[in-house]
């Protein structure tokens, strides 16, 4: 997808805001339900946003994050956490199918399964370690970025507004991956919109706004994990 020559140019001249969601390019939050399976969605939404940007003219695609059991077949399930930059190179040489081939359903049938692949991942990078202009030029120019946090209960229970919250340790409920769509500044504060996966009623309309450059939560030193794609012909 061809940017404006404002949004090619070097740091200084990287917009104030960015969201791909401005652009129609973003599909529409999921739910992951009652289940550890962060990493399938945040893998997903990255690939769906990435064949958006590539192929503008056509609907969104729905890819299936059941299919990512494959991914680490000894847990046996997508239940039990893992990470986009696995499932990304893992895509490297399989490439993953739509989610109307395997639907999601994390209680159902955990057999790894051969689905004719759709998209395949041709590259995968690490933006760490972080730099503010760096991650803002990546998003620009090369699309959404798969993001970890380490959570708390601020977190569980956000409702609006630019999240502050520092995390004592590690956070004490543990990892989440989600994916960095953008970012904005209000009133001062700079902050990175970032997709999650747990509905529209979660949060904003499933989103959150972090406050950018404080490592809050290790937002900015788990992972930053990007990834290209190619289609794969029928």
């Amino acid at each position: 997808m061809d940017l404006d020559e404002d949004e090619t140019a070097g740091s200084s001249d990287l917009p104030d805001s960015f969201d791909w969601r401005d652009k129609e390019l973003v599909p529409p939050v999921r739910n992951q339900g009652d289940c550890g399976s962060c990493w399938a969605f945040a893998t997903a939404a990255c690939l769906e946003i990435q064949y958006s940007r590539k192929w503008p003219t056509y609907d969104f695609i729905d890819l299936s994050e059941q299919e990512m059991s494959c991914v680490y077949p000894n847990k046996k399930t997508i239940c039990k956490g893992g990470f986009p930059s696995v499932a990304f190179n893992y895509y490297k040489s399989k490439g993953v199918g739509f989610e109307e081939a395997w639907p999601y359903n994390p209680k159902g049938d955990l057999t790894c399964y051969s689905f004719k692949p759709k998209v395949r991942v041709t590259s995968v990078t690490s933006l760490l370690p972080f730099d503010m202009d760096t991650l803002k030029r990546a998003i620009v120019d090369d699309g959404p970025v798969a993001v970890g946090i380490y959570m708390n209960w601020d977190f569980m229970y956000y409702d609006g507004g630019i999240f502050d919250q520092t995390c004592e340790g590690l956070g004490p409920l543990g990892g989440h991956a989600m994916v960095i769509t953008g970012y904005g500044e209000e009133d001062g504060w700079p902050y990175w919109i970032v997709r999650n996966s747990w509905g529209t009623n979660w949060g904003e309309d499933g989103y959150i706004r972090i406050w950018a450059g404080q490592n809050l939560c290790s937002v900015e030193s788990y992972f930053l994990d990007q990834a290209q794609i190619d289609w794969v012909d029928e």
